[in-house]
């Protein structure tokens, strides 16, 4: 079972808005329907003000990152299907559940993404992408210092590309490859076809394989765990590669639980496949690869600067 997550958090005007002055966070319960997680977002909101001793009517804009593809005008979450949310209008909601205050949303990673660029590992690019890795794979852009979403309001959704299109379409796209769901998928499958492994004892006991399991075992030479999450860098790194030869971009911000517990050395492994597939040759080593700087508080952050940017364009 996946338990989603609600997080809300205080961010302050000063210093452009880099600082969260307080944190909350509570079981999303995506089972008990939309209109019960609306009202867990509002509650959360309101909560956090009263832990950050900061009176509700004193939040100017609030800021939403949401899993799922969204619609161009950023009102409705067209598909988040870890939440079970089709064409849900999400934006329209909270504002009832905000009375008075201007609520914008966007996809998480795009948030994520957005707030690497404003406050974080990319504060210093024109543009960047943003790859999170986790049980799916999501992307963001920003081009010309700007958030970019497409005409279509989608864009950056590299997980979703396709990667093997003769495969069955449960297999065919980038995440099916390379996320952490997937990579431990091929991991307990290659233990149950008789290979070694030194996780094979929590697989046998049905246990679940966590992101900090695969790393371990990975950091312990465990070899069918090296194998898959290397096939997982490499193939992610020729994505990635697609997309810097497509929009030419200088950098590529990497984040997402699966990230944080492999660490720099995973990083590195993806950014060799992707200097190796990027065209032209030449700008293998102009593009950088960072690791997220601002972790578990990029989303929050980045919803904090889609907030102010609202507020500032009044």
């Amino acid at each position: 079972m996946q338990v989603g997550v609600v997080r809300a958090g205080v961010a302050g005007s000063e210093g452009g808005g880099g600082e969260i002055v307080h944190r909350f966070g509570t079981h999303t319960r995506a089972e008990d329907g939309f209109a019960a997680v609306v009202e867990r977002m509002g509650e959360s909101v309101r909560e956090v003000c009263d832990r950050a001793g900061v009176g509700f009517d004193e939040i100017g804009a609030v800021g939403v990152g949401a899993p799922g593809a969204m619609d161009p005008s950023l009102e409705i979450v067209l598909s988040a299907p870890n939440m079970r949310w089709t064409d849900v209008p999400l934006a329209a909601r909270l504002r009832e559940a905000l009375p008075g205050k201007r609520v914008v949303i966007d996809n998480d990673v795009n948030v994520a993404t957005y707030g690497e660029f404003r406050v974080g590992a990319a504060k210093e690019a024109s543009g960047c992408l943003g790859v999170w890795v986790g049980t799916g794979v999501g992307g963001g852009l920003v081009l010309d210092g700007r958030l970019y979403r497409g005409v279509l309001g989608s864009a950056g959704e590299i997980g979703m590309t396709v990667l093997f299109p003769d495969l069955p379409r449960e297999q065919f796209r980038m995440e099916h490859s390379t996320s952490r769901k997937f990579v431990t998928q091929r991991i307990v499958a290659a233990i149950e076809g008789g290979e070694e492994s030194s996780l094979a004892g929590m697989v046998r006991e049905g246990k679940r394989v966590t992101a900090g399991d695969v790393a371990r075992a990975y950091s312990e030479g465990d070899s069918v765990t090296q194998r898959e999450v290397d096939r997982g860098a490499h193939l992610l790194g020729v994505s990635i590669a697609n997309a810097v030869t497509l929009l030419a971009l200088p950098l590529v911000v990497m984040g997402g639980g699966f990230v944080e517990a492999l660490g720099d050395g995973y990083v590195g492994r993806v950014a060799d496949s992707m200097r190796r597939h990027v065209h032209p040759a030449s700008n293998g080593t102009k593009v950088g690869v960072r690791v997220t700087t601002l972790r578990e508080n990029a989303g929050l952050l980045g919803a904090a600067m889609l907030a102010l940017d609202a507020i500032d364009g009044d």
